[in-house]
């Protein structure tokens, strides 16, 4: 299953971790770049940066 997760501050880290490790295809949505880089380091995800509650 795709999934879209906005946030990855703890909980959309942990959610992306759990849900990786299940097999999922999982996105990260967040401002931080820092943030994108960690999970993108140390899970199976793609990050984008954006701001998940902009229209654009």
């Amino acid at each position: 299953m795709r999934i879209l997760i906005v946030g990855a501050g703890q909980v959309g880290y942990f959610l992306s971790e759990r849900l990786s490790f299940e097999g999922h295809e999982v996105t990260l949505l967040d401002r931080s770049d820092d943030n994108l880089r960690r999970a993108e380091d140390r899970l199976n995800v793609l990050g984008i940066a954006g701001n998940g509650a902009s229209a654009e």
